[in-house]
């Protein structure tokens, strides 16, 4: 499949989505992914992202590998 088809199929898939906290959540990757690509992370920037992921893991606000695999099959199986 090609970039194109892929493209246009997701674009379906958001059209005819009714959670409103999905569709922030896809907004929200879309904007990240934008500003990532227009502004390099700074060393500090760089430097508090590994702080705070390590806080986040010391916390334990993270999802195991399996667990997330748990998550997308229930995807693929909603669909």
């Amino acid at each position: 499949m090609n970039l194109q088809n892929e493209k246009f199929q997701i674009i379906q898939q958001v059209i005819n989505l009714q959670d409103a906290g999905l569709i922030n959540k896809i907004k929200l990757m879309i904007e990240q992914e934008s500003t990532v690509a227009t502004h390099p992370m700074s060393l500090e920037e760089f430097y508090n992202r590994i702080l705070s992921s390590e806080k986040a893991y010391q916390d334990r606000k993270v999802t195991s590998q399996q667990a997330l695999k748990e998550e997308i099959k229930s995807w693929k199986a909603s669909h």
